[in-house]
């Protein structure tokens, strides 16, 4: 318990060094794993990592890297392919694949236990989900001057309240990722 507590300590104090992350998810996340017990597995160069019983592949690999979380597609385990969401048993060497075309997706928060990856996945998902609305207000500004409508804050609060949508950024978030289409503004300008 004792190790448990000094590594507990060690990534609390990493967390808040990283103003980005969420602190008290992690905490909450955290503690679920503090005094569970811990499963052994190798990295392929036969390096011993310690992980928290039911921990994924998707676990080992955030474990291992956040780049190598955010981009995982499954492992060799003991030289047998499975997937991302294989869960791992004591004594497995893991060898982590990953694609370029890969990113973290809502559902992976299902297949990991650990903190940490619970903490990175969220750290990506807003990350894309900011990106997704700059994207969206772009979109808009650009679609309401072929459209010869003027973008400023009256006119995008009518279309928002046109589309049911409670602010700004969840607009922008829809037109980004194409469930708000042209069809959508050019209903909206012939009401």
């Amino acid at each position: 318990a004792e190790h448990g507590l000094d590594a507990w300590l060690e990534r609390i104090r990493e967390m808040l060094k990283n103003p980005d992350s969420n602190a008290l998810d992690f905490i909450d996340d955290f503690k679920l794993n503090l005094f569970s017990e811990e499963i052994f597995v190798f990295t392929p160069k036969g390096e011993l990592r310690s992980l928290p019983v039911n921990s994924t592949v998707l676990d080992f690999a955030y474990h291992i890297h956040s780049k190598l979380g955010d981009t995982c597609i499954g492992a060799k385990v003991n030289h047998t392919t499975v997937p991302f969401n294989y869960k791992l048993r004591n004594g497995d060497q893991v060898a982590v694949l990953t694609s370029a075309k890969q990113k973290p997706k809502e559902e992976w928060l299902q297949y990991v236990v650990t903190a940490k990856a619970k903490s990175k996945i969220k750290e990506a998902l807003k990350e894309e989900k900011k990106e997704i609305i700059e994207k969206g207000k772009v979109i808009l500004e650009e679609k309401f001057k072929q459209l010869k409508i003027e973008f400023n804050q009256d006119n995008i609060n009518r279309f928002q309240s046109f589309c049911n949508i409670d602010n700004n950024n969840e607009l922008f978030y829809q037109v980004g990722n194409n469930t708000i289409t042209e069809k959508h503004i050019k209903g909206f300008i012939s009401s």
